[in-house]
């Protein structure tokens, strides 16, 4: 049970938490970003661990790949998606979405009682929704802003526990102004900044009741010189202890809620489905975390084309890739359970060209000089599913199957597929999203232990794939363990 609770915080990357003389548990904070015209994963690190300094609180940090102005989260789709935290932060920039029914999945949570911190391109997102919830949500409507300079920040809420601590005058870094188009009735403004063109003055700190939920914003944070700066932390490090009721009057945290040693950032527990199948495997087998989450120690790649970000491992081009390249674990392994979960970039700029699994084959140097190269079979994923036997029989599951293949209801196109290997004997099994896509014995003399590889196939357009989870475990039962039931 030991090592088993062990990879458990590995995968989530949530350091265990030093606890209060009075034990009392950290604030538990989910961060959600990414999107438009941001530095998500600068910003979040500065955020978790600035606040993290100032208040006992620890981290979930999800970041979503997408870079354009359109997208939905699929977080947002279990209905219980707030409920393991004691507040969300939103940070995400997704103007363009306006779907109704998506839109109310987020605010229902939040009127029922989960705080929430509000920053930034939060106030732009969902802007083109012709519904209001969102709106009413953050306390504020803008539909624009203005631009970028040093602004003057002047409390007018001076009593307020946000404010305890707040200079009299305070000037950003670079960062917009958002023209605060509404103050909706349950909103109180902290503190404004003045208008460079016009001399009117807009809220840039505030608080509002939503529901049975507080909310704190605030529409700075562009630049990441503002998530570096002193007073900034400061004062949503405060909003953040407002919102959950863990605030004194003179603005500090109250009993047990100070900062604590050891409590800090999770930089993505995004792998909790890959924990969830942890607690499910049978008795014996050894999970082995694959990947720390923070660096790609224990794996060898192209640099450039392989890095770590906001907790995943991101497989990347934007120029050609002559012949496939792998990621590649330094270790060899033959029979194994390996549990993680790959998201592909799908927009008009990228190519839909699948990625793979290598497994039982042969590591070589490919044309090119690619010290990076594979021979072998290729569990393939994301746009074509099945078994590629590279550089010697090529498809062989399913077998004689020409073009692509794309096995019903299994693709979540765009979104997180959860994948379970399981290699016993010269069998190979291969679930994805609960469903078998394929169950092959292969000659024996085929297959040999190796490293497991992920692929960047060669391309002459962007591919862009991300990975989380990766937990192996060897010698396996023989038995699938996600696979859902008839």
């Amino acid at each position: 049970m030991k090592h088993l609770f062990t990879i458990l915080l590995a995968i989530a990357l949530l350091p265990l938490p030093a606890r209060a003389a009075d034990d009392t548990k950290p604030i538990h904070a989910l961060l959600i970003s990414g999107g438009c015209c941001h530095d998500y994963q600068y910003q979040a690190k500065r955020l978790t661990e600035g606040v993290s300094k100032r208040a006992n609180v620890k981290w979930t940090v999800m970041i979503d790949p997408r870079k354009g102005t359109k997208g939905q989260i699929d977080l947002y789709n279990d209905p219980d998606w707030a409920k393991p935290y004691d507040i969300v932060i939103h940070n995400e920039c997704f103007a363009a979405t306006s779907d109704p029914a998506y839109i109310r999945k987020i605010t229902e949570a939040h009127k029922k009682g989960v705080p929430s911190v509000v920053i930034h391109c939060a106030m732009h997102t969902y802007r083109s929704a012709k519904i209001d919830d969102w709106r009413q949500f953050l306390g504020v409507t803008s539909f624009q802003h203005e631009h970028q300079s040093n602004y003057d920040v002047v409390p007018v809420a001076k009593d307020h526990p946000v404010m305890q601590g707040f200079p009299a005058k305070w000037k950003t870094p670079k960062d917009e102004l958002y023209v605060v188009q509404k103050m909706w009735p349950n909103t109180k403004a902290l503190a404004t900044s003045k208008s460079e063109r016009n001399g009117k003055e807009h809220a840039v700190f505030w608080v509002n009741q939503f529901g049975k939920a507080r909310v704190f914003g605030t529409t700075y944070g562009h630049g990441n010189a503002t998530f570096d700066d002193k007073v900034f932390l400061d004062t949503v490090t405060r909003g953040l202890l407002w919102a959950t009721d863990k605030i004194e009057k003179n603005g500090k945290p109250k009993a047990g809620y100070e900062a604590k040693e050891g409590v800090g950032s999770s930089a993505a527990s995004s792998a909790g489905w890959t924990a969830q199948q942890i607690k499910a495997l049978p008795a014996g087998e050894k999970p082995i975390a694959l990947f720390n989450g923070k660096d790609l120690k224990g794996w060898q790649g192209i640099k450039g084309r392989w890095s770590v970000e906001g907790g995943l491992i991101v497989g990347r081009n934007n120029d050609r890739v002559p012949t496939s390249t792998y990621l590649f674990t330094d270790k060899s392994y033959r029979n194994f359970r390996l549990l993680f979960e790959v998201k592909q970039t799908r927009s008009s700029k990228h190519s839909t060209m699948h990625s793979a699994v290598a497994v039982l084959g042969e590591r070589f140097t490919d044309k090119g000089d690619n010290p990076f190269g594979f021979k072998g079979p290729l569990l393939m994923f994301c746009n074509d599913w099945g078994i590629w036997d590279a550089y010697r029989r090529n498809r062989t599951v399913p077998d004689q199957h020409r073009g692509q293949f794309h096995p019903k209801g299994v693709e979540r196109v765009g979104d997180w597929n959860k994948i379970e290997v399981l290699v016993v004997g010269n069998r190979i099994r291969f679930v994805a999203n609960g469903k078998l896509v394929f169950d092959f014995t292969d000659k024996p003399e085929m297959l040999k232990a190796s490293p497991i590889g992920l692929q960047l196939h060669s391309n002459g357009k962007p591919q862009e794939f991300f990975f989380r989870g990766l937990v192996l475990t060897e010698d396996p039962k023989d038995a699938l363990v996600t696979l859902a039931k008839p």
